[in-house]
């Protein structure tokens, strides 16, 4: 008897237990459906390597959402659509990037940008497709297409620097290479005679400059010189006019004598 009373307790207990269970299982799952989530779609050139449904998208770091579907667009393109929480500012200058997590190799959406001022991302009522946000190419790509530039202009300045150094420019350079060795040569034999003349030429700066420093003064002795010339040439001419004068008057009085005498 006891023993039957003991089972009972113990199905009782499990009974209740599951029931508990259930209810918490009920109460989460109506918990979680009260989550409101927007579909958007992103179009990208990425690979989504790494991306699987179900992958979150983070808005600044903060999960919102996650990846819904992932399907080829095009030939060049693919369709990644997203179920984002309501409550996310996704503004029409919000960008996506597919982002790694990390060195697992698996990857996530994540969205940045959206000023205050921006109205927000909406479905084109003409076409009535998803509201579709910006991409912004991945890391990945980003370093993709530098290295291709950059080994394309690495090939590019190879291809001219072969057509450069052709056979021809080869031998001009050469001969380019060998005048200059014969130049310096030729200088380094000529040392003493080059130093001579920079060292004249320095002399003939030095006479220069001192040549130039004295040049008022020697003006200034010219501007007198001339002057005393000048007085010289005044007092001269005074001097024959005072002569032809005296010659005149001389002159005068000799004929009035020789008239008296005669």
């Amino acid at each position: 008897m006891e023993t039957r009373v003991a089972y009972a307790a113990v199905g009782a207990f499990v009974l209740i237990l599951s029931g508990l269970f259930i209810a918490l299982a009920l109460w989460l799952g109506s918990s979680f459906s009260q989550t409101e989530y927007t579909e958007y779609q992103i179009l990208t050139r990425d690979s989504v390597a790494g991306l699987s449904v179900g992958s979150p998208v983070k808005f600044l770091g903060v999960q919102v959402g996650s990846v819904k579907s992932i399907e080829l667009a095009n030939a060049e393109q693919v369709r990644i659509i997203l179920d984002v929480n309501v409550i996310t500012p996704i503004k029409t200058d919000t960008v996506a990037t597919l982002t790694s997590q990390g060195v697992t190799g698996l990857s996530l959406i994540e969205l940045s940008g959206g000023t205050a001022d921006a109205p927000r991302l909406t479905a084109d009522p003409k076409t009535g497709e998803l509201p579709t946000i910006a991409t912004r190419p991945s890391l990945l790509r980003r370093l993709d297409v530098a290295v291709s530039r950059t080994l394309d202009n690495v090939d590019q300045i190879a291809g001219q620097v072969k057509a450069v150094l052709n056979d021809d420019n080869q031998a001009e350079l050469a001969k380019i290479l060998s005048s200059l060795a014969l130049v310096s040569e030729t200088m380094a034999n000529e040392r003493a005679q080059i130093t001579r003349l920079l060292d004249n030429s320095v002399r003939m700066t030095a006479s220069a400059e001192k040549a130039l420093a004295d040049a008022p003064k020697v003006m200034n002795e010219l501007n007198n010189t001339l002057r005393s010339v000048q007085d010289m040439t005044a007092s001269f001419k005074t001097t024959s006019q005072n002569i032809s004068t005296l010659t005149q008057s001389l002159q005068n009085t000799t004929q009035r004598d020789r008239k008296s005498v005669v």
